[in-house]
């Protein structure tokens, strides 16, 4: 098991800005595009998510950038 940083950017129309959201799981190596791919059907059912983009990072790959 890996923790890994999903990350997502939502405009938020009463504000009218860009806002970020990010989640961290702890899931497989072999499953993280699974997650991502139920992330994202998740997420575009709700209308003020309307940027269907989810990356994901390993949190040791940003820990050796930081």
């Amino acid at each position: 098991m890996k923790r890994f940083v999903f990350l997502w950017d939502s405009f938020d129309l009463k504000h009218f800005c860009v806002k970020r959201f990010s989640v961290v799981l702890n899931c497989s190596v072999r499953s993280v595009m699974r997650m991502r791919l139920r992330m994202l059907s998740e997420l575009s059912e709700f209308r003020h998510l309307p940027q269907k983009y989810v990356r994901v990072r390993s949190i040791s790959e940003l820990e050796s950038e930081a």
